[in-house]
């Protein structure tokens, strides 16, 4: 009686049933690397979205005054229409699956109609504030799109800090436009400004069925699929405002309204190409940065003097801009964050290259002692900030002092405490904390470790100069006629107070939870160089 010799080596069948031993090395994922020109790509689609959403901001903002909610979501899907033919083109071949079209198309009627309709519906002559409206239907968006990104990246919690950190700025940036401010989220117009949240919710779903379409190869099929139901979904709010006479042809002709269209075209053609690019971080970052980019227009509106007095204040509005840069620097300028893979020595031959995904992901742990030491301190210490961070954004930060005449000829005077999550210092070190926590436990390469350090301290020096950014001027409980006023000769509103302990301490512990993380990279970097 003979056996059956076992074969069940790579390359010579299988007597028996069951995987190959080879088998996940085979089937393992492989990274996807950026498409010959991407950068380029994704950097002009950075800086075609920056300048055509903030366009599209300020016509929205003048065009929807004479215009209607369903005349502007018409605008809009058409120009996202033209915008996507301008990008890539009509498909070749037609969808493969029915996922390729019908996911996209839906997601486009929510994002390319129902959202500019949502924001345009819930917008009055003066009300909400444009500052507020900016933040809520541009800044917002780009924040959701940043965080559901990060989610599934290796430094989700870094890139999730960096993401806050971008909108603590922006709203600083905001909130120094003028003094007194009228930048008050979810104070007067909280309903409105959860509806343009709802949209921002609609648009960051289209941008990631079009990134997933991206990363599958059919961005063209996906994208002309989703152009075509905002299309739809436009027609429909139109034929619902015709059958009550909401609409009419005059709204789709102002040159405002033309002109929003526009930018909104060369705003989608500039998203498809971060798309295609694969950097649908790109997009993000230019959503959360545009209050930046609007400050430069008016910042050059003021060097030439034609339209008044200067109202921003320029020290801690530059500032937020230059924290919001750095944080657009650590959230999503380090590239797809892959670990750093080590040379196979001589020594290791083979095994050492197969193992090389295992040891990169290991090398940090088998550090020396006061690698891992000093890791574990910047943990600790980055834990703390955040705690202290918290406490910071309970605890009063800044006083109000109102002296106001009121319609009946009576004098108004209070004063009222502003605690730390109405000002923009406390949720700016929270997020310091946050990138601070994440960079200490996150492993990635030492470039990327040396960027991000750079920057969080960079941005924590900076941190002084926007903290005290009153993130509430309007309140519930002063007279709106005394409110109305802020700013002229019948009612005034002034803002006292520095950052508090809590405040300082959460920064510094960032700034050093940060420098220990980039000690112990370094020495880790020196030992595996042997030097």
């Amino acid at each position: 009686m003979t056996s059956v010799p076992d074969v069940t080596r790579e390359g010579k069948g299988r007597a028996r049933p069951g995987p190959s031993s080879s088998a996940p090395a085979r089937s393992r994922p492989q990274p996807q690397s950026i498409p010959a020109g991407g950068w380029t790509g994704a950097a002009l689609g950075f800086l075609v979205v920056l300048v055509a959403t903030a366009a599209s901001s300020v016509l929205g903002t003048q065009a929807h005054q004479h215009s209607s909610p369903a005349a502007m979501a018409v605008l809009a899907a058409a120009g996202a229409f033209v915008g996507v033919l301008m990008s890539v083109g009509l498909p070749r071949v037609a969808a493969s699956t029915p996922a390729e079209w019908l996911l996209p198309a839906i997601a486009g009627v929510g994002g390319f109609a129902v959202a500019p309709w949502l924001v345009m519906a819930h917008r009055y002559t003066d009300a909400p504030p444009g500052t507020e409206v900016l933040f809520f239907s541009v800044v917002s968006w780009g924040g959701m799109l940043a965080v559901a990104l990060a989610v599934t990246s290796r430094q989700w919690l870094s890139r999730a800090g960096g993401a806050l950190l971008a909108l603590a700025a922006a709203a600083a940036v905001l909130g120094n436009w003028e003094r007194p401010s009228s930048f008050s989220p979810l104070v007067r117009y909280a309903r409105e400004e959860l509806y343009m949240l709802l949209a921002g919710a609609l648009w960051v779903a289209l941008v990631l069925a079009l990134a997933w379409a991206a990363r599958r190869g059919s961005l063209r099929v996906s994208a002309v699929a989703a152009a075509l139901g905002g299309l739809a979904g436009a027609g429909l709010l139109a034929g619902v405002a015709l059958s009550r006479q909401a609409i009419a042809v005059a709204d789709l002709t102002g040159p405002g309204a033309i002109g929003y269209g526009i930018a909104v075209c060369f705003s989608v053609a500039g998203t498809m190409m971060a798309l295609r690019a694969q950097r649908p971080e790109a997009v993000a970052a230019a959503y959360v940065l545009v209050p930046i980019g609007v400050s430069l227009i008016a910042i050059v509106e003021w060097a030439v003097g034609p339209l008044g007095p200067q109202p921003m204040v320029l020290e801690p509005m530059i500032a937020g801009g230059v924290i919001g840069v750095l944080a657009a620097g650590i959230a999503w300028g380090t590239g797809r964050h892959r670990l750093t893979l080590p040379s196979a020595g001589p020594a290791d031959g083979g095994s050492a290259a197969a193992g090389s995904v295992m040891a990169s992901a290991s090398a940090p742990a088998r550090g020396s002692r006061a690698t891992v030491a000093l890791r574990a301190l910047a943990t600790v210490v980055a834990l703390g900030s955040v705690a202290v961070a918290v406490v910071a954004l309970t605890r009063p930060t800044m006083t109000g002092a109102v002296n106001g005449l009121r319609t009946d000829g009576t004098q108004l005077r209070a004063v009222f405490d502003l605690y730390g999550y109405e000002v923009a210092g406390p949720w700016l070190a929270l997020a310091l904390g946050l990138v601070a926590l994440g960079m200490a436990i996150e492993r990635s390469a030492i470039r990327d470790l040396w960027l991000r350090a750079l920057a969080g301290l960079a941005a924590a020096g900076a941190w002084w100069t926007a903290a005290a950014t009153p993130l509430r001027t309007l309140t519930s409980f002063i007279p709106s006629d005394v409110q109305v006023d802020y700013g002229s000769e019948f009612s005034r509103i002034d803002f006292s107070g520095d950052p508090t302990v809590w405040a300082i301490a959460a920064v510094a512990g960032a700034a050093g939870a940060i420098a220990l993380t980039l000690a112990g990279g370094l020495m880790a970097g020196s030992r595996s160089d042997g030097t």
